[in-house]
């Protein structure tokens, strides 16, 4: 299997967002971003035709569909209000063989359903009805606890840095409500607010809330009278069950294998709002061209033309001197100085992209019913992003060379994403989902990151450039010069990435070295029970229930690993129960660990026993206390 390549993924997403920035109109790009720099503004206009441009687009998405074997795919493209491009590929059903249509098969829309949420909100900051800086609280009708003396608010849910722990795989209970949902999902607060991108699901459904309080109707409401009508959206809903004159147009979504579709699950009141948006490709392009009337403002548009800049500007950028980051609700950023901003969603069955160039009156939205082979549907958003800059706004791309001085040593490290769970069973996995960073002598950095090699040249102190496609990376230092984050649109554009805590960078040789200790310790035993009969073993000057307990260690310390990444993997791992259960299958997993040195420790002073079964009898303990005392330190640890 071929790896994701990191750089395409990068590539693509930045080239997508930095087409919806563009079209900005220049008054709202020189707008100071967060940071204090002045976002790049970009003079080019397209020179190329409406045919050319959607030719070009058609080629492209054609190209990934067809190498990647992708089930299937849509793309949309707008200019100057009108849609020039509506096109499907392959099939909604593979088994059915029913294709995907433009105008007939809605497609699930994944996050971009965020954007929704956020003009609702924008609208209401328009009408001075809801402050972007005043405490949520404020907002509600139940307290979000003050973990910080800092309080949240609407700015920091809509740039992300509400500083919640992410939810991972959560299921909504379909038959409560938003509210219910809220309190019953709350998140841990692991960063003070407005210091940290961590993309939250929880932060945007909170948002959804206030909007719908202060307006005193629900988001089906709101969305479809001021959305939906106003920009055309005939074949779109975020409702759940789908209406019935909509019921049946849905493509299924694939996994990586594509033989059969994921099973869609009822959406609950905490899920709809950050991702229930179902569309047809036209009614997408149809909102394209609705989002593009607002960078114009005007008599007929939602937002006047200041507030949409406040959204498509750089409100919480990545890293100092970065030019990506959050804007207020949506993703932007600069690909060979193109400004771009949009949102994206993926998920098991597929992925999305909207993205708008404003200064250039130009968008598209693309979406991908399937991962494709190797997952290549999501860098292939990132690479769609930067090869139309590259074609019709920057072809100019000058050779990427190392200049300045390198601050490359005390980078090499491993780093966690801010955007993670941080539930019981959950630290486990975040330990296997580390970046690796090296550095080199000539002061360039090596990135690992899941499973594709990047190499950055250095660019300065603590900036560098990735070679292939010149998107910059940038570290971040405390007070003491120590290195607290790096964060580049090519590692995530919605995260940042800190150092990460000794015991994750231990977790993977742990495992890797003891794991099959135990498993051959536990196939040992097994054969020999069965050899005796279902008997257990005795050891000399040891009591009986002690060699029972030591004989069952092995099965269940792995059964007690198996149970916890089990727990993380389905979402499941703050549920009470869940950690109840845990909690107790590590406890017994300590009792047995200890029962198995206990007969280690005997066996040793047992002369008559062979050396290499003594040894064998160590071996499986201290795998067997390996493991245990990682899962120990890791619920301690809280990392």
């Amino acid at each position: 299997m071929r790896a994701i390549k990191t750089g395409s993924i990068v590539s693509t997403v930045a080239a997508v967002l930095v087409l919806g920035l563009s079209t900005l109109s220049s008054a709202a790009l020189a707008m100071p971003s967060a940071d204090g720099m002045r976002p790049p503004s970009h003079a080019s206009t397209i020179e190329a035709s409406d045919q050319e441009i959607a030719a070009y687009f058609e080629r492209t998405v054609e190209d990934e569909v067809r190498r990647h074997d992708i089930p299937g795919a849509s793309l949309t493209v707008v200019r100057g209000g009108r849609i020039i491009l509506a096109k499907a590929y392959g099939y909604a059903d593979l088994q059915a063989r029913k294709p995907i249509t433009a105008d007939q098969t809605l497609i699930r829309q994944l996050s971009i359903t965020k954007t929704l949420v956020w003009l609702l909100a924008m609208e209401l900051v328009q009408e001075r009805r809801l402050d972007l800086d005043r405490d949520i609280n404020e907002y509600l009708d139940f307290q979000v606890p003050a973990t910080f003396a800092k309080p949240i608010t609407m700015r920091h849910l809509m740039t992300h840095s509400a500083g919640f722990a992410d939810l991972g795989g959560l299921a909504s209970t379909p038959d409560r409500s938003l509210r219910a949902e809220l309190i019953a999902n709350l998140p841990r607060r692991v960063y003070v607010p407005g210091t940290t991108i961590a993309y939250s699901n929880y932060g945007s459904s909170l948002a959804a809330y206030i909007v719908q309080r202060l307006r005193k109707q629900s988001l089906d409401q709101l969305v479809a009278a001021r959305i939906f009508r106003p920009s055309g959206m005939t074949h779109s809903t975020i409702a759940d069950p789908m209406p019935p004159y909509l019921a049946g147009l849905t493509a299924h979504g694939y996994g990586a294998s594509a033989r059969e579709p994921l099973k869609a699950g009822t959406m609950g009141e905490l899920l709809r709002p950050v991702g229930g948006l179902a569309a047809t490709p036209i009614d997408m392009g149809r909102f394209l061209a609705f989002l593009l009337a607002q960078s114009k403002g005007g008599g007929g548009s939602m937002l006047r033309r200041e507030t949409f800049g406040e959204m498509v500007g750089l409100r919480m950028p990545l890293a100092s001197g970065l030019g990506s980051g959050m804007g207020l609700g949506l993703i932007v950023g600069e690909y060979r100085g193109v400004r771009f901003a949009g949102h994206g969603g993926t998920y098991g069955g597929g992925a999305t992209d909207l993205e708008l160039l404003p200064q250039h009156d130009l968008g598209w939205h693309v979406a991908f019913n399937g991962r494709g082979y190797n997952g290549e549907a999501v860098p292939a958003r990132g690479r769609l992003l930067r090869s139309v800059i590259g074609r019709f706004f920057a072809p100019e791309a000058r050779p990427i060379r190392a200049r300045g001085y390198s601050s490359s040593e005390d980078l090499e490290n491993s780093y966690l994403s801010t955007r993670r769970p941080r539930s019981f069973a959950a630290r486990l996995l975040n330990s296997l989902s580390m970046i690796s960073v090296k550095a080199a002598k000539d002061g360039s950095l090596t990135i690992d990151h899941e499973g594709a090699i990047t190499r950055w040249l250095p660019d300065g102190p603590d900036r560098f450039l990735e070679e292939k496609t010149g998107v910059p990376l940038a570290a971040s230092r405390n007070e003491n010069g120590d290195v607290i984050r790096i964060a580049s649109l090519l590692l995530s554009n919605v995260a940042q990435y800190e150092p990460a805590p000794l015991v994750a960078r231990w977790t993977l040789p742990i495992l890797i070295t003891a794991l099959p200790v135990i498993l051959a310790a536990a196939l040992w035993q097994l054969f020999q029970t069965l050899l005796m009969r279902g008997r257990v073993a005795s050891h000399p000057n040891v009591a009986r229930p002690i060699t029972v307990t030591a004989a069952a260690g092995p099965w269940l310390i792995l059964c007690t690993g198996l149970a916890w990444a089990a727990a993380a993997l389905l979402g499941i791992a703050e549920m009470e129960g869940v950690v109840v259960a845990l909690r107790f299958l590590l406890a017994a997993a300590v009792l047995t660990a200890l029962a198995m040195i206990w007969v280690a420790l005997t066996s040793q002073a047992v002369k008559a026993q062979p050396i290499w079964r003594r040894l064998t009898v160590w071996l499986f303990a201290l795998a067997a206390f390996a493991i245990v005392a990682l899962l120990l330190i890791l619920e301690l640890a809280g990392f």
